[in-house]
């Protein structure tokens, strides 16, 4: 909310997403193959927003880096 100085404290993650593991998977073959994977490719398997599948994206790819 706007003007109301409300934010998200930094210990707080987001709630575990079963797509995300997916996703990186999916990003790491991808990576592999010399391929990419758009928010719009996750957006449109998912059935979500494109921000949502921007959101997704970038999670599976922190997780990745986790993995790592």
């Amino acid at each position: 909310m706007v003007g109301l100085g409300c934010s998200w404290p930094s210990a707080i993650s987001p709630r575990a997403d079963d797509r995300v593991p997916v996703i990186a998977a999916e990003l790491a073959a991808a990576e592999a193959g010399n391929r990419t994977v758009t928010a719009d490719q996750v957006a449109h398997r998912y059935d979500v927003s494109r921000r949502t599948g921007e959101r997704l994206l970038a999670a599976a790819r922190q997780h990745l880096q986790q993995r790592s």
